[in-house]
């Protein structure tokens, strides 16, 4: 079988929880067949990135450089015509065009959209079948931001803007042969969306080979850690949330309590938070097992977003309880006080930190292990998607 994956972004190497999950696509397609994957590269990157995909077992196709310029006139201009600006955003013309031709010239048998970011690029009438890896519902993501955003005329711009991801995903879930959801929560979201559409779950994963349980954190003053690109809106929000709200209030219970925050700001987020007492800004790191042996817990207040955090799934992995609001741990199969603690509030995050240091982590440690070894290993979910995909083409 021939595979043309499409992705908003090259998923190799698989260090943040977009490009796992890309990745896994990637791995569980080539196992049935050959595969090319077409992504946004810059040209001074492109020589590394063909090593890489060659590298995981794919062919690299590159669209050129993503397209990130946006204004208030595009947005508009995209609405006129039924369309969404977030989606199309980052495509060029000459991305399209690539495309295209892919697909006149190589007799693919599959293309797989790697999120909805993707839907863009698929023509109107594609001659190959199509399957689509949800790694969000984002109009539902977009629809929740917009209860507390900056101002009234952002949250308007986002429900409006949620409509036509909505109307986008709807049409691409009727016509593909399966759309690949990442948790019961989503899958129900797609559903109602789209009643028309094959849906299935295959849940987010990690390699355990990478993820070693870590032995227990050493005693001293406690240290927080938030993990994930601050490029991604949650993500920054979660950042926001947990330094200007909960910090001060944890710090106070314990003065040398640090926050440490890991990833890729390539905005510049987090910049006017440098030098706050407590705060440790660290941007991208190669090797995270460092960070979470030197940690009391993942601690997260995240708002926003959808499908399932991995940043959640590797703590677990690597032995570290997991302080979160509900939201942050949506979608997977945990109970609160048995997998995960909460913060919905500053107050609550003191209690659940002060928990995790009077002992409850090796409980939490435990479960979150067991969950992850059972459920969230590539062992157990890669297979499970090639599978699926598979059957999905063979019984059409």
């Amino acid at each position: 079988m021939k595979s043309l994956v499409l992705c908003p972004y090259l998923p190799f190497p698989p260090n943040h929880g977009g490009r796992l999950r890309s990745a896994m696509l990637c791995t569980a397609l080539c196992s049935l067949g050959d595969v090319t994957l077409a992504a946004p590269v810059p040209a001074s990157e492109e020589a590394e990135a063909h090593r890489l995909a060659k590298a995981n077992g794919c062919t690299l196709a590159s669209l050129g450089p993503p397209a990130t310029a946006t204004s208030l006139t595009r947005k508009l201009g995209a609405w006129l015509t039924g369309r969404s600006e977030i989606l199309e955003r980052r495509w060029t013309g000459a991305a399209r065009t690539r495309v295209a031709e892919l697909l006149a010239r190589h007799g693919f048998d599959l293309v797989a959209l790697d999120s909805s970011f993707t839907i863009p690029l698929v023509p109107k009438a594609c001659p190959v079948p199509l399957v689509i890896q949800l790694h969000n519902l984002e109009f539902a993501v977009l629809r929740r931001s917009a209860g507390h955003a900056p101002s009234t005329a952002d949250a308007m711009l986002r429900r409006i803007e949620s409509r036509f991801i909505a109307r986008a995903e709807r049409r691409t879930a009727d016509r593909a042969r399966l759309a690949i959801a990442v948790s019961d929560v989503d899958r129900a979201l797609a559903t109602a969306l789209a009643p028309r559409a094959r849906i299935t779950v295959i849940e987010n994963s990690i390699d355990l080979a990478v993820h070693p349980q870590l032995p227990p954190t050493p005693s001293g003053a406690p240290l927080l850690l938030l993990v994930g690109s601050f490029a991604y809106p949650p993500n920054l929000d979660a950042a926001q949330v947990l330094v200007t709200q909960h910090l001060p209030v944890l710090r106070a219970r314990w003065p040398d309590l640090r926050v440490r925050l890991i990833g890729h700001d390539p905005d510049g987020g987090l910049r006017a938070w440098h030098g706050r007492p407590g705060l440790e800004i660290l941007g991208f790191v190669d090797d995270l097992r460092p960070h979470y042996a030197a940690a009391t817990a993942l601690y997260a207040p995240i708002r926003d977003g959808g499908g399932t955090r991995i940043k959640v799934i590797e703590a677990m992995a690597l032995g570290r309880p997991v302080i979160s609001t509900a939201v942050g741990v949506e979608g997977l199969a945990v109970e609160r006080g048995v997998h995960w603690l909460p913060c919905e509030t500053p107050t609550e995050g003191v209690a659940s930190v002060q928990s995790v240091l009077d002992g409850a982590a090796a409980s939490l440690v435990r479960a979150g292990r067991a969950l992850v070894e059972g459920r969230h290993a590539h062992t157990v979910t890669v297979p499970a998607l090639a599978a699926v995909i598979f059957a999905a083409l063979r019984n059409a």
